[in-house]
């Protein structure tokens, strides 16, 4: 049985793609904490939402959407 707080997740991805104007996915590979704060810190000043879900319940809330083809870029660590 899944656990609510993973279903909760996954029902919040679905609704934040399903209500979004556009979608930019990004490698952040080699970026230290300071630098991701400083990303999403800008992203919040500009009106972009980044959030920090696992790969897995990403992909299981793209499943349902338009966007379900993005599921194959939900590798490593992707912002």
């Amino acid at each position: 049985m899944a656990r609510p707080e993973k279903v909760a997740q996954v029902e919040a991805v679905e609704a934040a793609v399903n209500s979004a104007r556009s979608i930019v996915l990004s490698d952040i590979t080699g970026l230290n904490v300071a630098k991701v704060t400083e990303l999403r810190r800008r992203c919040r000043a500009e009106g972009v939402d980044l959030k920090v879900v696992k790969n897995t319940l990403a992909k299981r809330g793209l499943e349902k959407t338009p966007a379900k083809a993005l599921v194959k870029y939900f590798e490593g660590p992707t912002a």
